[in-house]
Parts: C-alpha cells; structure tokens; sequence
C-alpha cells in the first residue's frame, strides 16, 4: 500500500506540481494541477481520459504509470519530456508509485510531478512567492488590497475582512471554483490577530488514507515507512488552518476534524501523547455548504462549528464590471514574467472578453490572458490570439456587438491591420456557423473554396464536421 512509500511521499507533498492517479487499466481517476496563484492542487480535465490519451507521446513501455504496475516497485525522481492532448510539451521530474489491493496485487498508480519546463518555458515557482512563515515561505500571502474589484458585493466583502481584524473565529468560505476563496482567506488571515503560518491543504487531491497522516503526522514507527513528522494542524499552531474543498473530504474524517476544532487538541498517529495547538480554521468549499450537508458530503455538526463567519463569493458572470480591472492586472503580470510590452487588447477582443461566460471564473480567464500573452509578439492582443474556448460561446456578428466597438483609427495606437484581421476572422467564423459546409460558406463570402481554407489557415480556423475551432 501507499504507506510503504510515506517518507517518500511526505516528502513531495510540500512540493509537487501535479498528482495523477490511474486505475490498472490505464484511466485517470484523479488529476490535480498546483496552482501557484492560489496555492492549492486544483482538480483539472484529464480524469477519466486514458493516460495514453492525455499523453499521446507515451506508450505502454516509456509510461511511469505503467511501469510501476508491472515491477510493483516506485520510480523516484524521474526526468520525462512529455507532449500532452493539447500540443503542450512538458519536463517533469515524476516519482511514481503503485497502488496495490490486500493481496498485493496492483490495482492502479499514483504519480507526483515536479514541472521544470512548459513549451520550453522555464517553471519559476519563486516568482509567485515570497516569505510568510515556516510553511509558506514559497508564497506571498494576499492581503485585502490584492482583491481587485468593483462589484459592490465584493467591496463589502473587502470591508468585513478589515472588520474582522480582531478575530480568531472559524470562517465558511463558498462559491464557484476559481472565484478566489484562498485569496479571501489569506486575506482574513493576514488582518487577524493569528500571525502564525497560513497552512491550506486542497481536501479533494489526497487519498483519504493519507489524510489522517498528514493532518495530524506521525510517529517513528508507527506503520511500515514511518518517520516522525509533524502535521498540518502543529505546523498551523499560532496561525491559520485552511481546508479548502471541504465537502470533498471523507465523511469518516469529519468527526475527528470536528474534535480537534472544539478541543484544540490531538494526537498524532503512533503517539500516547497528545499535542495542545492554538488554530484558526477557515473552510471553503464549491457549493452552498447547506447543499452540502443535505446530501451528505458534510456532517451538519461540523458546518455549524465552521460556519461562525459565512462568506459568499459571487461567480464572476455575476459582477462582470470586475473583467476589465482584473484582465489589465493579468496582461501587465505575464507581460512582466514574459519580458514583453503588451499595452492591452483590441477593441473585438476586449468585447469577446467581456461577453464570455467565464464558467471557470477568474481561474480560467488568468488562464486565457496567460495563454494570449505567450502568444502575442504585437503591442496588442488580438481575437487571434484568444484561446479558442472564448469565441465559440460569443462568435455572431450581432452577439459580438460590431457597430458598437468600432475604433477610433485616428486615435489608435494600434494598427489597422490588427482591425482587418480580427473582422476578417469574426466574418469568416460567423459564416461557417451558419452553413452547412465550407463551400457553402465560400460561396456566401463570394470566395473560391480554396481561397476560403486559406483564410482559415491564416487565422487557424478548423473546420471538423461543424465543429468551429477558431
């Protein structure tokens, strides 16, 4: 079982970029990505894919996974280059484990993956870190003055976090996935009196059979592997404790999370003694926590001990004057960390932007601006280089609202090149939607077919059985 490999795990769980786990056949069971803005394992969509399917450069024989299936023996600290689904070339350092059944059979495989390098890019992890206590010191904590808002509903949220100051009281954090509920609890952290460390462990990305482990460490000894190491809630003593997708944490679990809130005390595995520790919790979770405990993810007892202050992030659609401040914050990060001079979007773009749905929230479009400024080499941002998840949902001639943001060429500092093309592919993507096949839609622009798959070409356009890639 995993146990025999604690050390070695406990080792990279401080340090990991992503954990993949895979069944014996070969289909991913769960994936999670770290997430250095919001310091946390993020589930991502790989889960149920087969692993040759995420990874197309692998085969059965050069996967780790697959491997340490057939040895039932872990591979530690492994270099791969790997291309994944998306054309995405990865360098990670990965150390595989099997998972094995009583019998000692392997049913599956753990992997944790240390990323040195995407498309060629160097992973720096210290830019988005700074000192902030034992545990943290990889990571700035945000403050108050790091929520960027202008939705009154966010201001006031802003306004209770300074308001409460002075308290050590429990917190219920909630709302969509990438609203930004760690930010808004580092922030109660900070502006509290507990300036200890800031501890946040994801509850959806560690097996339950960990999770006691890490939670309150363990003893020499104690099982096969075991070496004695301090927990989560003694590295948090002074200080904070953030349990983030909490509703994901195994039920059996709660009632020994809910004794040591009450007591401010436990013992750790393998120990006669027990361990008097002084934490703030603050919980958070991606669905109303009262759903969450009308369907059994979260024991009734334990929401009303957390829920002493209840916040409520609202999804971004919901306060859509915050996309514009946030997207200018994130052109002029990844500008910095790109070493480019990006001074903003074109008028389409923008509009695309705006008008988007954003169902994964701040999250996705961070997402989305990082991946439009790796890919611009102008001064502006254009529809071409939008991630192209973004237009499908927002693509008509009369949703993207033309007349309306028609520029100013005698007041633009960007070229009039950059307009042509964003219509020309705004045009040609509105008139494939609307025909049946690319003749057709040839015929409509007064093009030949040939022209026409040019253009598309041009602007990376595809065309496949009348799905619309732009």
């Amino acid at each position: 079982m995993l146990e025999n490999y604690s050390k070695y795990i406990n080792e990279l769980f401080d340090k990991p970029d992503s954990v993949l786990m895979i069944d014996a056949d070969g289909y991913v069971e769960y994936s999670a990505t770290y997430d250095h803005a919001l310091a946390c394992l993020s589930k991502d969509n790989y889960i149920g894919k087969h692993i040759l399917d995420v990874y197309p450069s692998l085969t059965k024989e050069t996967s780790t996974h697959f491997r340490v299936m057939r040895t039932n023996r872990p591979i530690i600290n492994e270099k791969q280059n790997l291309i994944d689904m998306y054309g995405n070339h990865y360098s990670f350092v990965n150390s595989s484990f099997p998972i094995t059944s009583e019998s000692g059979t392997p049913i599956g495989s753990i992997e944790f993956s240390i990323l040195i390098s995407k498309n060629h890019i160097p992973h720096k992890k210290s830019s988005d870190v700074k000192d902030s206590g034992s545990l943290n010191s990889r990571k700035k904590l945000y403050t108050v003055d790091d929520i960027i808002t202008e939705n009154p509903t966010m201001q006031a949220i802003k306004k209770d976090i300074l308001k409460l100051s002075s308290s050590s009281s429990c917190a219920m954090i909630w709302g969509e996935t990438g609203t930004g509920k760690e930010l808004i609890a580092e922030s109660l952290h900070i502006a509290s009196r507990n300036k200890g460390s800031f501890v946040s462990v994801n509850c959806s990305a560690l097996p339950a059979s960990l999770f006691e482990s890490l939670l309150f460490g363990t003893k020499k000894g104690s099982f096969t592997g075991a070496e004695d190491k301090k927990g989560l809630l003694e590295m948090a003593d002074g200080g904070t404790l953030f349990l983030d997708e909490l509703n994901s944490m195994d039920i059996s679990l709660q009632p020994k999370l809910l004794k040591v809130i009450e007591q401010q005390k436990f013992r750790p595995i393998g120990s006669e003694k027990e361990v008097e520790v002084n934490v703030r919790f603050i919980a958070a979770m991606n669905m109303n926590p009262e759903d969450a405990v009308s369907t059994g993810l979260l024991r009734q007892d334990l929401y009303y001990r957390l829920d002493v202050i209840d916040i409520h992030i609202p999804p971004l659609r919901e306060r859509p004057e915050d996309i514009l401040p946030i997207i200018d914050h994130y052109i002029h990060y990844y500008s910095q960390q790109m070493d480019k001079n990006i001074e903003g979007l074109t008028s389409l773009a923008k509009n695309a932007l705006v008008n988007n749905d954003w169902p994964g929230n701040i999250r996705e479009l961070r997402n989305s601006i990082e991946y439009a400024v790796n890919m611009t080499t102008g001064k502006y941002i254009t529809l071409q280089e939008l991630p192209a998840r973004i237009l499908p949902r927002k693509s008509t001639l009369e949703e993207l609202n033309l007349p309306s943001v028609m520029p100013d060429l005698g007041q633009s500092a960007f070229s009039l090149q950059n307009h042509l093309n964003d219509y020309e592919k705004t045009i040609i993507l509105n008139t494939l939607q609307k025909s049946e096949n690319i003749t057709a839609a040839a015929k409509k622009l007064g093009l030949t077919r040939q022209a026409l798959q040019y253009k598309m070409q041009k602007h990376h356009i595809i065309w496949e059985k009348k799905i619309i890639l732009p």
